[in-house]
């Protein structure tokens, strides 16, 4: 069919109502663009059908709950090498990148042979063609999308489809077992580096704990500093009680000394008691009892008033130590135990709320968009060929001399084309 266009107006040629003049290219290549197109949609449609299937099968799954009590996690979150946890990540971040590591991605290699499947010839490239057909994200309500993807081969049949349905979800649920299997052992390792941890701080606990308690039996054996508050309220009532009899035997010697003489039995009596309670008193006071007084027991269980001061604080270092480490004791020994359980358990990390299956319809290809996309950049390339195709009879019925140089052109690019065809055959054979 001839498709050449005889322009009857001469405003054509020179470029006036250009939109009418394409229109009226295309409305006298109809046909061609029409049937070109079909055949082209035809083929394309064609070739689809024997193009390789691709089938996709996903799974959802829900990210862990972080077990660990808040005091252990605040306790160990200062660690060095990351004992406390991930820092500045996610658990759902983290998860993530155990999915795509390539531990998870060796063992979905050898599982399902993937590397005869690829075609590759060694583990680094099939890994590459696992992630290029493999994906996971998190998802906006806090969900992780985990998908696979299988593919057929060219002319695939219904039991190759089948098989690649099967390998996309056995892919994604093996994934989501291999994610579940490695973030339970790296908990199973994480708790362990906390109960070591635990150990040793419990450890040495308990030998701070011991040196402070030896410290303040020491110090109460040597200051007999059993209570000291109470000590020191008793022995200001001791004081109270000896001033009131000092006091009432000054007043008693006085009278006595009145009407009585200095060696008087009675007031030599009345004489040795006050210096006996007068030494009492200067004991109480700095702890120095005269040197020719009897100290009675019962007077060692008062601190004298001049070191209380510095007993009351010393007293209150050594007993706020015992507290803190006893307090601190009690902390370490319910996380060492919890330690130990978070170590020895096996239960499933992961909680998955859709297991995938195998599709029913293939992810690719999407045979109506091919077709419709081939058609479309067809129609275009089919109107670009038209105008082009009467560009050159205008030009070889207008101008001869630009006609030659663009036969020159084609003449020559024809020729280099072949030129380099036959170039690649012999390199070829």
């Amino acid at each position: 069919m001839n498709h050449t266009i005889h322009i009857p107006d001469r405003k054509y040629q020179n470029g006036q109502n250009s939109f009418l003049y394409f229109l009226h290219l295309l409305v006298k290549s109809r046909k061609f663009i029409i049937v070109s197109t079909f055949l082209v949609s035809v083929v394309i449609a064609g070739y689809s059908l024997i193009l390789p299937k691709s089938f996709e099968a996903a799974s959802t799954i829900l990210p862990p709950t972080n077990d660990q009590s808040g005091s252990l996690s605040s306790l160990l979150g200062g660690l060095p090498l990351g004992i406390g946890g991930f820092d500045g990540g996610s658990e759902s971040s983290r998860l993530l990148a155990i999915l795509d590591s390539r531990t998870v991605m060796n063992n979905v290699v050898n599982k399902f042979n993937l590397m005869s499947r690829y075609g590759k010839l060694n583990m680094e490239e099939s890994i590459r063609s696992l992630r290029d057909n493999s994906f996971s994200e998190i998802q906006e309500d806090g969900t992780i999308l985990v998908k696979s993807w299988a593919h057929t081969k060219y002319f695939s049949s219904p039991v190759e489809e089948d098989e690649a349905r099967n390998l996309a979800s056995d892919m994604t649920n093996f994934r989501v077992e291999e994610l579940d299997r490695v973030n339970k052992q790296l908990k199973s390792k994480q708790a362990h580096l906390h109960r070591l941890f635990l150990e040793k701080r419990y450890e040495q606990n308990k030998s701070d704990l011991y040196d402070s308690e030896d410290s303040l039996r020491v110090f109460q054996e040597k200051y007999g500093a059993i209570a000291l508050e109470f000590q020191t309220e008793a022995a200001i009532a001791a004081a109270a009680d000896l001033k009131v009899d000092i006091i009432a035997n000054e007043i008693n010697l006085g009278v006595l000394s009145r009407y009585l003489g200095s060696e008087n039995p009675e007031i030599q009596s009345v004489e040795a008691q006050l210096f006996e309670l007068r030494g009492k008193m200067k004991e109480l006071m700095i702890g120095k009892p005269l040197a020719d007084s009897t100290t009675s027991p019962e007077f060692s269980i008062f601190p004298t008033f001049s070191a209380v001061p510095e007993l009351g604080v010393t007293f209150a270092r050594l007993t706020r130590e015992v507290l803190i480490q006893s307090t601190l004791l009690e902390f370490l020994i319910t996380e060492y135990e919890q330690a130990k359980i978070q170590e020895a358990r096996d239960t499933p990390t992961l909680q998955t709320l859709d297991y995938a299956v195998p599709p029913v319809k293939r992810s690719s290809p999407r045979r109506a968009l091919l077709v419709i996309s081939f058609a479309i950049i067809w129609i275009f390339l089919c109107m670009i060929g038209v105008l082009v195709k009467q560009y050159y009879l205008n030009i070889k019925q207008i101008n001869g001399d630009e006609y030659q140089i663009i036969s020159e052109i084609s003449q020559t690019l024809k020729s280099d084309t072949i030129f380099l065809r036959k170039m690649f055959v012999k390199k070829k054979v």
